[in-house]
């Protein structure tokens, strides 16, 4: 392959993952302020598809109405080494083991993707890069849902909706920490999982409703939004917060219309849980660090099996995170 080439995988229409090809294009340019990366992890997300399908449709204003300005290349969740650096550059230099969510540009699905050097940070020496690219969005969705909006307290009770992926396998085991305790919703075949990494009960969404049930929580977190909102409202306590992070473009604007109304008529909450990129991450090395923290992911070695990967994730076929290790999971 050319030295200015590389892999990636690209779309260019609007679609499910039959849009996606993988092919080579050019190396990214790197300017003043940037570093560029040698990929040797990338995880999937609920962003990725949504930027693919265009949706929520908001995610067009930005990105194409009809389709894609441009050809692109998603992943942002990315763990690499970094190549070489910016004439502006201070933080980094050639050689560096670095992680970061790159939401804002992409470019995550390819060999080598070019980032600001305020976009990443250090990886500690005790994660791999297949655990540090699981973290950044999961981890800080799950980190900021129950400490920012959900200004959880010990003792508290938190029921977590799409329990077995990423969020709640990683905010399970940071809400234990914390000393809460944790009930999740999901599909059986995640239930060993989800016990392991302390979830006290689990609910089988298929054949159980868990907002007909009569347990109440302090915190709801919801990655799925399958259940109407007033509903979820009623296994809340008094001042209870039900946090959506995951859902449809019709839940979510829902959720943005009646958050003012709810909490006006009523002593609960509910908000969308808008991502701060990297917040967290320095409190879920230390965890990890100590012990308590375990990633719990599939990987999918080479780039050439990423599409099959999205494929998986989009089909919901996996527990915790979908992780593309381009590098064998060496340290």
């Amino acid at each position: 392959m050319n030295a200015q080439k590389m892999k990636a995988i690209l779309y260019s229409a609007y679609g499910g993952t039959e849009k996606l090809m993988l092919q080579e294009t050019k190396k990214p340019d790197l300017k003043s302020d940037e570093v560029l990366i040698r990929v040797c992890a990338v995880s999937v997300n609920d962003f990725d598809l949504g930027m693919l399908m265009g949706v929520p449709y908001i995610l067009r204003v930005q990105n194409g109405i009809s389709k894609p300005k441009k050809v692109h290349i998603l992943g942002s969740d990315i763990a690499g080494k970094v190549e070489a650096v910016g004439a502006s550059v201070t933080k980094f230099q050639i050689g560096d083991r670095v992680y970061g969510d790159l939401s804002d540009r992409w470019g995550g699905f390819e060999e080598y993707c070019a980032a600001n050097e305020s976009e990443v940070k250090l990886m500690p020496d005790s994660l791999t890069y297949t655990e540090a690219a699981a973290l950044p969005q999961a981890g800080a969705l799950a980190y900021q849902a129950l400490f920012d909006y959900g200004k959880a307290k010990e003792g508290e009770r938190v029921l977590i909706n799409g329990a077995g992926g990423g969020v709640g396998t990683l905010g399970v085991q940071m809400a234990k920490e914390a000393g809460l305790v944790v009930d999740g919703v999901d599909t059986p075949s995640k239930f060993d999982v989800m016990k392991a990494t302390g979830f006290r009960n689990r609910i089988d969404y298929r054949t159980e409703d868990f907002t007909q049930k009569s347990e109440v929580y302090d915190i709801v977190i919801d990655n799925k939004m399958n259940r109407p909102i007033r509903r979820c409202l009623k296994v809340l306590k008094p001042g209870g917060r039900y946090l959506v992070i995951g859902g449809g473009s019709w839940s979510i604007f829902k959720v943005l219309i009646l958050s003012t109304w709810i909490r006006l008529f009523t002593n609960k909450r509910i908000q969308l849980v808008m991502l701060k990129k990297n917040r967290g991450l320095e409190y879920m090395e230390k965890l990890h660090l100590a012990g308590n923290l375990q990633v719990i992911m599939e990987p999918v070695v080479s780039l050439n099996k990423g599409i099959e990967a999205i494929e998986t994730y989009s089909q919901n076929n996996f527990t915790g995170k979908v992780v593309i290790d381009l590098a064998g999971n060496s340290k």
